[in-house]
């Protein structure tokens, strides 16, 4: 995110964080399943994990520049809060969506011999792991564990979907031509800026007025 320090724009590296975040679910619901190697699973890993740090500061950037001064805070916390409970409730329905059809993809695949493990192989990889390669349990449970997968990664799919278009309605701020209506000098504002010019100018003239003034003091 060094770049917006150059460019003073966000939106640039929002699309941006989107598109690729977008590619990486897409590219799992792809290359997430058994068929594919350790490589390309990890690598679609890696893609969503770039583009989701592409998206999280720039779209805190543009909800505090869109914000008065004195407001920034409430701002982000706010931002912060909505982020915290949107984790939460994707968490939750993905937990559900898994818990429910990894058990009823077993029942449906595992031989009735091994139906009554179907908990132990929820609960445990390692316990899953113990029927070896080639054997209907094994292949049941791989076959569970992907068409499991492709449910989650096509909602995935379409909870990103409105990132785009609401992303590209945020208004492209010029972060070091904002004005923050504050007075004094606020900290890491860009002295290139027409605000800074301005606040400069009017701080002479308050100098000259108040040196004017103290002078006309001390001659009475």
């Amino acid at each position: 995110m060094g770049d917006i320090l150059y460019t003073a724009h966000y939106k640039y590296y929002l699309i941006t964080g989107i598109c690729v975040y977008m590619m990486g679910i897409g590219l799992m619901l792809r290359y997430r399943n058994s068929g594919s190697s350790t490589a390309q699973v990890v690598l679609t890993q890696i893609i969503v994990g770039i583009g989701g740090g592409m998206t999280n500061v720039p779209a805190q950037l543009g909800i505090q520049a869109s914000s008065l001064h004195q407001e920034v805070g409430a701002a982000t916390a706010l931002f912060l809060t909505i982020v915290s409970i949107g984790g939460a409730i994707g968490s939750a329905i993905s937990g559900a969506v898994w818990s429910y059809n990894i058990q009823y993809k077993l029942m449906e695949y595992l031989p009735e011999n091994a139906k009554g493990n179907v908990k132990e192989i929820v609960g445990s990889a390692v316990f899953a792991q113990t029927f070896a390669m080639g054997t209907p349990e094994r292949i049941a449970i791989i076959k569970a564990y992907d068409e499991t997968m492709k449910i989650l990664l096509i909602i995935a799919v379409f909870v990103c979907l409105p990132m785009l278009p609401m992303a590209l309605l945020m208004k492209n701020f010029k972060l070091d031509q904002i004005d923050q209506r504050v007075k004094g000098t606020v900290i890491g504002f860009s002295p290139k800026s027409p605000e800074h010019e301005v606040g400069a100018q009017d701080s002479k003239v308050n100098e000259v007025t108040g040196d004017v003034n103290g002078q006309g003091q001390a001659n009475k």
